[in-house]
C-alpha cells in the first residue's frame, strides 16, 4: 500500500525493491539470531531439569514396550520420529511380534496406535491379538466351541479383560492402494486430534506393498 501510494508521486520500482530487500534481510538476521544462543542458558535449564526431575522416572527415551525389558533398554523404547524395520523369512512370527509390540505401546503409553495390514483382515488380526492375550489357539478362537470347556472360558475372559485395557487406543486397518503416506498421515492426525493426543505410533505390515 505504501509503495502504490508513493508511486503516484513518482517513486521508482527499483527504489521500492531495494528497500524491501533490505527489510527482508533484517528479518532473516533477527530470525537466525533468535535461534542462536550460547550453551549457558541451555546448561542452566539442564541443571534445573535434573534438580526438579521426578524420581522413579522411566530410563528410556521413547514409548515403552515392557515387558520386553532387554529390547526396551537396547533401543530405549520406540522413539518419536524413528523408523524401525522388522525383516525375516515368511512365517517366522514378524506379524505376531509387531502386533504384540503395538498392543504394548497402546497399553503402556495410552496413545493412539494405528496398525495397517496389507495382508490380513481386521478379524484375523484381532483374533491373533486375542490369542496372545488369552493363550488360546487362533483357530479355536475363530471356529471352536469355547463355551463348553471351562478352561477355555477362563482364558477367553482373561483375554477380553486384557484387550479391553487398550481397546480405545488400538486401531486396526485393512490397507489398500488408497492408503498412501499422505492418507495415513491425515488419518493419524485426525485420530490424535479426537483423542487429544500429541503423539501416536504407526505400524505397517507388509512394507513391500
Amino acid at each position: 500500500n505504501s509503495f502504490t501510494d508513493s508511486e503516484k508521486q513518482g517513486r521508482r520500482v527499483e527504489d521500492f525493491a531495494t528497500e524491501i530487500s533490505e527489510q527482508l534481510r533484517q528479518v532473516t538476521r533477527l530470525s537466525s539470531q533468535s535461534r542462536q544462543e550460547p550453551i549457558r542458558d541451555e546448561l542452566l535449564r539442564y541443571v534445573e531439569d535434573v534438580r526438579t526431575r521426578e524420581t522413579g522416572r522411566a530410563s528410556i527415551l521413547g514409548m515403552s514396550i515392557a515387558p520386553y525389558d532387554n529390547l526396551n533398554s537396547a533401543i530405549s523404547g520406540l522413539r518419536p520420529g524413528f523408523y524401525y524395520a522388522l525383516g525375516g523369512a515368511p512365517r517366522r512370527g514378524k506379524t505376531n511380534l509387531m502386533l504384540r509390540m503395538a498392543t504394548l505401546v497402546a497399553r503402556n503409553e495410552k496413545v493412539p496406535v494405528l496398525y495397517y495390514s496389507f495382508e490380513q483382515t481386521k478379524r484375523v488380526l484381532l483374533t491373533r491379538v486375542l490369542s496372545q492375550e488369552s493363550l488360546i489357539n487362533p483357530l479355536v478362537l475363530l471356529n471352536g466351541d469355547i463355551r463348553t470347556r471351562a478352561e477355555l472360558v477362563t482364558r477367553f475372559n482373561k483375554g477380553i479383560k486384557e484387550t479391553s485395557a487398550y481397546m480405545d487406543n488400538f486401531y486396526l486397518f485393512e490397507g489398500d492402494r488408497q492408503d498412501t503416506v499422505e492418507h495415513i498421515r491425515s488419518v493419524a492426525y485426525s485420530i490424535m486430534d479426537s483423542q487429544h493426543a500429541d503423539r501416536c505410533a504407526i505400524f505397517l505390515d507388509y512394507l513391500q506393498k
